[in-house]
């Protein structure tokens, strides 16, 4: 048997055991790590949904998502391949190796960075020629995305997990405050990108900073240069697994990321609000994915280490009951999901955000309840070193995506594009689950698993639908939803139960850290095989029934989760006496107040600070309201081919020939002389701010947005461009011998409902904002020992 007792000497090396309460803080900081930039993400989101509108906000979405996929497309699987190495390397105590792979490879990651600016900086050329500042910007943040993703996963080799995540963590938590402040003083798009490109260099600077300290820490830099020969080596080896992993990167990224914006870019560009409804229903359902996907690093650590030891009947084992309890967890966050997010969109985006909510419902079903599965099953076969398998299955997902896409996106916009995107992802684990039971014969999902995981799902889900139905307001939804679903999920999950009793022993790391009501909650919720009734008998400790059924599961819990391994005091604690450790046990402990009440106290003042800043910034913000207009350059039938002879004719100008027009007609917008003609129709000065945009794909129309203090005067001043704009002279004159003439396609509508954050939502957001710094601030406080000793 692997296991042994994780205290003892022989198992006290980094990497080979750990505790169970290590594994379940690990588990909780992956939670956390994972699904607060999605939260980061969608307060951002937010706040320029509210303060923009739904059009900039498409743009804006548009702008990242090229940036981002350029970043990860163009890096391959460099990242990966240099974590894999470099945990190697070290693992082999090969440290000549480790320090040529980090620098060789960070040189290297100049020249996928660079490919992502031209990828990006064409995109850009392409969709928004006219906003080259905030293309420029976005092309700095894709380079230092890709040089970033190389230096974290090398933190990840050398399982630095902490540090990898925590950069950018707090790169996203002073960002996106200061991305917020900027908004709020009518920065526009411009900030947003600005401030995303900052971070990013600022966590690309301190990621490789830290990497090189921690090089040193182990002294791999002080270490005698590497052969020729063995350099060869290396780099071969390194580039061969980037390529063949790079495919799987791109494949993945085509079916579970939002290629769909894409595709609606190119079908419906002229409508860049519907890339904002899909963007923020698609971050949504990211918010409840990244729960389960919490639990992924305890398993394909767990099945490499079992699979070496040749214990592939506890693999099998372990992963079927992996699988229960990934499909439990995914059925909890779809069901939640289903039952309030939609009104949580309405609530905080603002009533025009209602198809976001709408498309919600239909991505909020399959990707959340399989999404997580599929990563499962792909970190089970990778731990088998079945990488064709996973390969397969993603380029089936990917075709299968692609040609749905090109099918439902064109006529049925952002909700073809929520079917395309789970259907997709519906083929890849339908594929990978087939292969996996072909190939290793790890077991198939029963019909009563999925069943069950149904029946939750839709049962959690009840109240909050009810009540969306009969179209009670956005809060009472929301609350209603979550009330509802909570009660139904204590009462129906030990009805249904859905996990099996040997699955306790895989969750026992997380469920070790909850209250005893959880545990016993979750107990009743277990179906063991020796109970008729179907109730979880409750095994006496070290019996022979309780021995075979934890003895599989018991290699899951200690050999499952490499983390950074612990040095100071756990290491001393090993050392000390049996009387040192009597003496120390026997010493009371101090009352939770007393060790408590000093960061109680700081999160406090962090939390009134916080308040006390968003009354400051809410009491200051200024009213906010939007106005569109469209324009178009209409094609004439013939011009005059000399003024002098208005007789000859001559063929009127092409559309690719006007196409040249339209940026500097739209350009004619801002022109001092167009403000004043439009104040003279007004009557008035005014103060609203003008801001042409070309429409893509639509190179002869163009839009005008007009952004006031109050809805009378940016109605008015929207009607005012629509009447002067035909009529300008610099327009005459640029369409001149043309034979074309300007038109108002879709005049301007008055809007009552301001863009600005609601105030009670910038006093809440700030003060969490505190809350959230003073606790990083006291976090930091209490690990300064650790810090001391990494520097």
């Amino acid at each position: 048997m692997l296991t042994q007792d994780v205290r003892s000497p022989e198992r006290s090396t980094p990497g080979e055991a750990i505790s169970v309460a290590s594994v379940g803080r690990g588990v909780a900081w992956n939670a956390l790590a994972s699904v607060a930039p999605q939260l980061l993400t969608l307060v951002l989101s937010i706040a320029v949904g509210r303060i923009l509108g739904p059009a900039e906000q498409g743009v804006q979405s548009f702008m990242i998502f090229v940036a981002s996929t350029a970043s990860v497309v163009c890096a391959l699987g460099l990242p990966l391949a240099l974590q894999r190495s470099l945990s190697d390397s070290l693992g082999g105590n090969r440290l000549r190796q480790s320090r040529y792979l980090v620098t060789w490879t960070l040189r290297l990651s100049l020249l996928p960075a660079l490919l992502a600016v031209a990828v990006t900086f064409v995109v850009g050329r392409l969709y928004e020629p006219g906003r080259w500042v905030e293309w420029l910007a976005v092309t700095v943040y894709a380079a230092a995305a890709t040089v970033h993703s190389v230096g974290s996963q090398a933190l990840l080799g050398m399982r630095r997990y902490r540090a990898a995540s925590v950069i950018g963590l707090l790169g996203q938590v002073i960002g996106v405050p200061v991305t917020i402040v900027f908004l709020l003083n009518g920065s526009g798009i411009t900030a947003v990108v600005l401030v995303v490109a900052v971070t990013a260099v600022l966590s690309a600077v301190i990621t490789i900073s830290m990497l090189y300290r921690a090089m040193n820490r182990i002294g791999a830099l002080h270490t005698e240069a590497l052969p020729i020969a063995g350099r060869r080596k290396l780099r071969r080896s390194l580039l061969v697994f980037a390529f063949g992993s790079g495919v799987l990167v791109l494949l993945d990224t085509v079916v579970m990321q939002r290629s769909e914006l894409a595709f609606l870019t190119i079908f419906h560009g002229d409508q860049p609000e519907h890339l904002a409804f899909y963007n923020v229903a698609f971050n949504a359902g990211q918010v409840a994915v990244r729960l389960p996907l919490a639990l992924i690093p305890v398993i394909l650590p767990t099945v490499s280490t079992l699979a070496a030891a040749g214990l592939i009947h506890k693999v099998r084992r372990g992963y079927a009951g992996g699988q229960r309890i990934m499909f439990v967890v995914s059925a909890v966050a779809a069901g939640f999901l289903l039952a309030c997010g939609t009104s949580a969109i309405v609530l905080f985006w603002g009533q025009v955000y209602q198809p976001a909510g709408q498309v919600l419902l239909i991505s909020a079903v399959l990707p959340v309840l399989i999404g997580p599965m599929s990563a499962m099953v792909s970190a089970t076969m990778l731990g088998l070193g079945r990488l064709r398998v996973v390969v397969k299955a993603q380029a089936v997902g990917a075709v299968a995506t692609l040609v749905l896409d090109v099918v439902l996106i064109p006529p049925y916009e952002i909700y073809g594009a929520a079917v395309a995107n789970s259907l997709g992802q519906l083929v890849v684990v339908v594929v990978l689950l087939t292969s996996a039971h072909r190939v290793e014969g790890l077991a198939l999902p029963r019909g009563r698993e999925i069943r069950n995981a149904v029946f939750l799902m839709l049962l959690i889900a009840a109240p909050g639908l009810t009540l969306l139905g009969f179209g009670a307001p956005s809060l009472l939804t929301l609350f209603g939803g979550l009330a509802g679903g909570l009660a139904v999920l204590l009462l129906a999950f030990p009805v249904l139960k859905p996990l099996h009793l040997h699955d306790m022993e895989i969750a026992a790391p997380v469920l070790g850290r909850l209250p005893g009501p959880v545990r016993s909650w979750v107990r009743l919720g277990t179906a063991g095989p020796g109970s008729r009734d179907g109730r979880s008998p409750a095994l006496p400790a070290g019996s022979a029934a309780e021995t075979e059924g934890n003895e599989d599961m018991k290699d899951v819990v200690e050999i499952g989760l490499e983390t950074e391994p612990e040095t100071g005091p756990p290491a001393a604690a090993e050392s000390e006496t049996p009387a040192l450790r009597t003496n120390r046990a026997a010493r009371p402990k101090p009352s939770l107040w007393r060790r408590s009440w000093p960061t109680a106290l700081l999160l406090l003042l962090g939390l009134g600070l916080g308040l006390l800043a968003g009354v400051l910034a809410s009491g200051v913000q200024k009213p906010s309201y939007l106005a569109s207009s469209s324009y178009a350059l209409i094609p004439g039938t013939a011009a005059p081919s000399q003024p002098s002879d208005p007789q000859a004719t001559r063929p009127p100008a092409e559309s690719g020939q006007l196409a040249l027009l339209t940026p500097v007609i739209a350009a004619i917008v801002a022109d001092p002389a167009t403000k004043a003609a439009v104040d003279d129709v007004v009557g008035r000065s005014t103060s609203a701010t003008v801001s042409p945009r070309l429409i893509p794909n639509s190179p002869l129309l163009f839009s005008v947005q007009i952004n006031g203090s109050s809805p009378e005067e940016t109605f008015a001043v929207a009607q005012a461009y629509e009447t002067v704009m035909p009529r300008v002279a610099k327009v005459a004159e640029v369409l001149s011998g043309s034979g074309a003439k300007l038109g108002v396609v879709t005049g301007a509508e008055k809007t009552e409902q301001g863009q600005g954050l609601p105030k009670p939502l910038i006093v809440l957001g700030s003060g969490a904002a505190g809350l959230l710094v003073f606790g990083a601030i006291a976090w930091a406080y209490a690990n300064r020992r650790r810090w001391v000793r990494a520097s």
